[in-house]
């Protein structure tokens, strides 16, 4: 399994989200909360003996809800599951949070919590 795969099947199963959860963009009307994520940057790793075949990753994940209440409490079951993983043998082999912030969409009028992780893992 990828990375990307890893951190979706961990998305997924967050009880808060029931499932909801879509890569960037949320379908039209959306059953909420729901969660969407991106791939903000990356960057394979180096060493002096060349690639190491280790990948950081910076996602952002962004949960919606039709309340400030219903996004936040899916922002911290995101954080929750996601922060501090560490998975032997996995693609995804760790992961921590890096920032979390509030917003409020104008044109749905939806809450937003919005948490960067950051990743580490194997490409395969």
């Amino acid at each position: 399994m990828s990375m990307e795969a890893d951190i979706l099947a961990i998305l997924e199963a967050i009880t808060e989200l029931g499932g909801r959860v879509w890569a960037v963009t949320l379908p039209e009307k959306p059953t909420l909360p729901a969660a969407t994520y991106q791939y903000i940057t990356g960057i394979p790793e180096v060493t002096q003996g060349g690639p190491d075949n280790l990948t950081f990753k910076r996602v952002q994940i962004s949960c919606f809800g039709e309340t400030y209440g219903d996004a936040k409490t899916a922002g911290r079951a995101v954080r929750d599951a996601l922060s501090g993983v560490f998975v032997e043998g996995g693609s995804l082999q760790a992961s921590f949070v890096d920032n979390h912030f509030d917003d409020k969409e104008l044109e749905t009028n939806l809450y937003k919590d919005l948490t960067d992780i950051i990743a580490w893992g194997k490409e395969q």
